[in-house]
């Protein structure tokens, strides 16, 4: 039977992802448990799910679905991204999470992942799979079970074995759970540190009542701000809503960029071992691969996108990637993102350093960037080639690697189209801050008229 619906809306580069009810359905959901144990050949399915209040049915769908195409499904409940990925590589299974990541409460999606945490091929695996929900022909089969698994003491574990624990001094943090995942994971995480905890919205909650669970947005992050200003701590962090992206807080309420923790990552990677290895993505400060290139480490630059990352980072074992939304890599946590093992590692190198959070990061703010900001636009297309066509003449550099980079001699910026909303990104940097600001607005002004 022939699926008539349109479904290629849910259809990401790296992941599904779209509204309940209306675009992902518990039925859609059932059928993509079907597929993906038909089309990986698997017989055991690891399935978690985060806290979206639409989360439980299509996570029982998406379960239905497996043990319907005759594989068993490892449920391991209630868990951050992080620690799906995780359980496909100490069960040495494919998994699939429920969630949206940092998307509003309406949204909901899946997340796919190979035995030991491989990523899939977005394009290619998940086509297939679109093809066999579409055509809507599973047959019969032996039913699977369903296995109960509790993984999180290993999973503590886990992320511990990245620090020395013993280096941790008593410090004082903020941590903004975004009534996420983190809400769950943190405190298991730092129980018996020297770590004395602020909370901020630790109660899991999919509809996200304080602020959407996505710190990449500066306006999620202003609670945090304004605890820091009033209680003071020595840093602060703020995580999404599967607990997988990072952002943090200094002393003095000043919310850093992504580029700037990664840079401090790599450092400290490349100050105990020469010729490391390193990815980034297209949207990332300059700052990156000049420390790079400063501490003899090799920089590697990729797409967007988590599946883009890990797999550059297979290809070449790179020791550690970054994106400027937030998520960082590690290949001793089989190439995944881990905001967890970011907090923890930032936590040990500020407990070394010995004085404030804002004079640790201060090497690295070289540059201005904007908060990456998002256009809804009605010719998206059209609007990139016009931008093109009237910066070319004075770029110095044109890249098409994603979406749209112009560089220019004290600047540059990039457009791009999300991979997981309706919108086009604009990221820009520049030598000063007037600068920045000037032609932010600048290009901002030629998007809208060219729209």
């Amino acid at each position: 039977m022939v699926m008539k619906k349109d479904i290629s809306k849910i259809f990401k580069p790296n992941d599904i992802r779209g509204v309940y009810g209306s675009e992902l359905t518990d039925d859609l959901a059932y059928k993509f448990g079907r597929a993906f144990v038909f089309y990986f050949k698997t017989r055991n399915v690891v399935v978690g799910r985060d806290m979206r209040l639409s989360s439980p049915k299509l996570c029982k769908a998406f379960i239905n679905g497996v043990i319907d195409q005759g594989a068993n499904a490892v449920d391991i409940g209630l868990v951050s991204s992080d620690a799906l990925y995780f359980a496909t590589a100490l069960l040495n299974i494919p998994g699939a999470m429920i969630t949206a990541s940092h998307n509003p409460s309406e949204y909901n999606g899946i997340k796919f992942s190979l035995a030991k945490a491989h990523p899939i091929n977005g394009k290619k695996d998940l086509e297939v799979i679109k093809g066999l929900i579409e055509e809507d022909s599973f047959k019969d089969c032996k039913r699977g079970k369903i296995i109960k698994k509790n993984i999180l003491d290993a999973y503590v574990r886990h992320v511990h074995s990245f620090v020395n624990l013993k280096n941790l001094k008593k410090m004082k943090v903020i941590v903004d759970a975004g009534n996420g995942m983190a809400g769950k994971f943190f405190p298991l995480v730092v129980k018996g540190l020297p770590i004395k905890v602020i909370p901020i919205d630790f109660k899991l909650d999919g509809r996200f009542p304080d602020h959407e669970a996505n710190p990449s947005k500066r306006k999620n992050v202003l609670h945090l701000e304004a605890v820091m200003k009033k209680q003071g701590a020595d840093f602060g962090v703020s995580f999404d809503g599967d607990f997988d992206r990072a952002v943090f807080v200094n002393e003095k309420a000043h919310r850093f960029d992504s580029s700037l923790v990664a840079s401090l990552i790599i450092k400290s990677i490349l100050e105990k071992k020469s010729n490391g290895k390193f990815v980034y993505n297209t949207v990332m400060s300059k700052v990156v691969p000049e420390v790079i290139k400063m501490y003899n480490g090799e920089a590697f630059r990729e797409k967007v996108g988590h599946t883009f990352i890990k797999k550059k980072m297979r290809e070449i074992k790179a020791d550690f990637g970054a994106e400027n939304s937030g998520h960082f890599y590690y290949k001793n946590n089989f190439y995944t993102d881990s905001a967890i093992i970011t907090f923890l590692i930032v936590a040990e190198l500020y407990s070394g350093y010995g004085g404030k959070f804002s004079d640790m990061m201060r090497e690295f703010r070289k540059y201005r960037k904007i908060d990456e900001k998002s256009f809804k636009l009605r010719n998206k297309d059209g609007v990139l080639l016009k931008i093109e066509k009237y910066y070319s003449k004075k770029a110095v550099k044109v890249e098409h690697v994603d979406g749209l980079t112009l560089y220019f001699k004290d600047w540059w910026f990039n457009l791009r189209t999300s991979n997981t909303e309706p919108f086009v990104r604009l990221n820009l940097e520049a030598v000063n801050l007037k600068n920045m600001l000037e032609k932010k607005r600048e290009v901002i002004k030629m998007i809208k008229k060219f729209d």
